[in-house]
């Protein structure tokens, strides 16, 4: 596979196809629009999968950081117009909320079973305040009553409620820094918002009408205009 050098990782053309990031290849083009049993079932090239929702922000912040690269300007302007998500799923409870990677289907629906990812979570570690990883990686869970919904504007907004949803959404504390660098890139206000009690949804990011929305509120598995990249296996 043909790639040039950058300065924070390599690059490849969407002739070619891939763009590498810290040794992962990601499709530089995407699949959509369409709901989120569309892109998960959808054919990203051999050897290739869809990618998570931490995976779609990884490949968001180093297209702001390198726009003058073509087709990862095109990542940044397909973000302002529509929205991006991945194969995560959530599960909004009373006083938390779940998370989980590869979520599994059941007759059709995404089927998160709370009392299975409960005993995931035992022996849990601690991503964040107030956010737990399970020992696999792939599940986790938040306070609800970190979330600050709406806008996340001043520091203490962003330290204490923006950094441990994303470190949750995304089960990396490594995505901290990198939704930091794409708000300065971008230039707009986030805007959170999660699911209800009892409420499966589908996280998802764009850019609306209130600046950059990380959205977990409104975001069924059936909304169907989505976008998602997919990661070499």
């Amino acid at each position: 596979m043909e790639n040039q050098e950058t300065k924070s990782g390599e690059y490849t053309s969407p002739s070619v196809g891939a763009i590498k990031i810290d040794g992962k290849f990601y499709n530089a083009s995407p699949i959509g629009s369409g709901d989120f049993h569309f892109l998960r079932n959808a054919d990203y090239g051999e050897g290739f999968r869809q990618g998570t929702y931490g995976e779609q922000l990884t490949l968001l912040n180093q297209a702001c950081l390198n726009q003058n690269k073509d087709s990862l300007k095109y990542i940044v302007d397909l973000v302002e117009d529509s929205w991006i998500s991945g194969d995560t799923a959530l599960l909004g409870r009373k006083d938390d909320i779940l998370v989980m990677n590869n979520p599994k289907i059941k007759g059709g629906r995404i089927h998160i079973n709370p009392e299975e990812l409960e005993d995931l979570l035992i022996g849990s570690k601690k991503l964040y305040k107030g956010v737990e990883i399970s020992s696999c990686g792939n599940v986790g869970r938040i306070s609800r009553k970190i979330i600050k919904k709406g806008y996340n504007k001043s520091s203490d907004e962003i330290r204490g409620s923006l950094h441990p949803y994303i470190a949750f959404l995304t089960l990396n504390p490594d995505s901290l820094s990198q939704i930091d660098g794409i708000l300065k890139i971008i230039g707009k206000p986030v805007y959170v918002q999660a699911p209800l009690n009892g409420k499966v949804r589908v996280p998802d990011f764009g850019v609306g009408v209130n600046g950059l929305e990380v959205d977990g509120y409104y975001s069924t598995e059936f909304f169907s205009d989505r976008y998602s990249f997919g990661v070499h296996k």
